[in-house]
């Protein structure tokens, strides 16, 4: 599926969401790490996670899979095998980050493909924290070449400026150990981090058996829909304030409805402009903004500034989006995104979609609302949505 024709029209649909791949690659790394049966319950399959899983079967994992529940047999670095293990973990910045904490528990060597985006993100903080760690690292254009183990310490200080995952990598990987993570310059995601903790308080408690729940960065994309005229009914629903996309609900909860595990989402007002802090939920703002372009009025979506060490730089990409679609609309220096609704379509369009997936979902969303169009390179959804044309076709 590279490529995806959307037609226009309003969307009455009924649907799944999947479960979050933010829970399910945590809790990947917490079972790695303890010899006793893991249980991971309602496993979502987005390719950031079957990569991942992928890689600890390739350093000696016993895993096994029935229907949506996985069990881990085993633990690291107890099950290693060869030295020189080649990895590839794919684009995801939770698969490769979490596994490289993991992989320098190890005493043997391992070799880990950066694929291209991978390689132009951010790593070196996480490296930098490693070597002050002991562990060896050597880092080349495109491989990444890690021998552990760790040399602990009481506490290590992780920048977080630019993500919270290279602290949540530290954290996961070591936590049955006594070191403690401490994060500088904590500007954005806050929340990821506290999952991180929240997960790791449970299995240092003796939890072995975990359910994964919705994904509430992947409901934006129907939740937005039918905020905007459409009609959308999602199944299976639980609130879940562990993510922090679950702010969403609470910025337009005069539109929702939930009962016996069903969200309804069903707008037939026109809605007010909205200013947003997306300093905590920076997942959402692809979706906030096909929301507030097609609000009358100037919507702000403040503190975006993460976004840029995301697939690509979706500041960038949203504005492009907005461009597309004839959606006025001005960035600020604080990188404040202003931008413009009104109840204008624009024409048939055709995006030629980089590696990320929210804004091939975005895209959808945009060409869904207005005159329709084609994604190309539509198949990147499968990072978090596999089903997600299919859904909301």
């Amino acid at each position: 599926m590279n490529s995806v024709k959307v037609e226009p029209g309003y969307l009455k649909k009924k649907l799944k969401v999947p479960t979050s791949k933010s829970y399910a690659n945590r809790l990947l790394i917490l079972g790695a790490l303890t010899p006793e049966l893991f249980k991971i319950e309602s496993m979502p399959f987005s390719t950031d996670v079957t990569s991942l899983v992928n890689c600890l079967k390739e350093i000696g994992l016993d895993i096994e899979l029935s229907g949506d529940c996985l069990t881990l047999k085993n633990s690291f670095p107890e099950c290693e095998k060869d030295s020189n293990v080649f990895l590839e973990p794919g684009d995801g910045g939770t698969t490769t980050r979490f596994l490289i904490g993991l992989l320098a528990r190890g005493k043997k060597t391992y070799r880990v493909k950066l694929s291209l985006e991978m390689s132009v993100r951010p790593m070196d903080d996480l490296i930098h924290n490693l070597l002050e760690l002991g562990v060896y690292v050597k880092k080349t254009e495109d491989i990444l070449e890690i021998k552990g183990p760790y040399k602990l310490k009481e506490q290590i200080t992780v920048e977080g400026n630019k993500s919270t995952q290279f602290a949540s990598s530290l954290a996961l990987a070591l936590a049955d150990k006594k070191t403690t993570i401490k994060i500088n310059n904590l500007r954005n995601s806050k929340t990821y981090f506290s999952l991180t903790n929240s997960l790791i308080k449970d299995f240092k408690k003796g939890q072995r058996n975990f359910r994964v729940p919705l994904d509430f960065s992947s409901l934006s994309y129907p939740f937005a829909l039918g905020l905007i005229g459409g009609d959308i009914e999602v199944q299976d629903f639980a609130m879940d304030r562990l993510q922090a996309d679950a702010k969403l609900l609470d910025y337009f909860k005069d539109f929702i409805n939930i009962e016996e595990g069903v969200l309804k989402i069903n707008n037939l007002v026109n809605l007010e402009p909205v200013e947003i802090d997306c300093s905590d939920c920076l997942d959402l703002v692809p979706a906030l903004a096909f929301i507030c372009s097609n609000i009358l009025g100037k919507s702000i979506l403040k503190n975006l500034e993460g976004l840029l060490f995301k697939e690509t730089n979706r500041v960038k990409e949203i504005m492009n989006l907005l461009t597309l679609f004839n959606v006025s609309h001005h960035l600020s220096s604080g990188y404040s995104l202003e931008i413009v609704g009104s109840s204008q379509k624009s024409g048939f369009v055709e995006y030629d979609c980089p590696q990320d997936h929210r804004m091939a979902m975005t895209a959808f969303l945009f060409m869904k609302r207005n005159s329709g169009g084609i994604i190309i390179n539509a198949s990147c959804v499968k990072k978090s949505f596999p089903g997600f044309f299919t859904s909301l076709s």
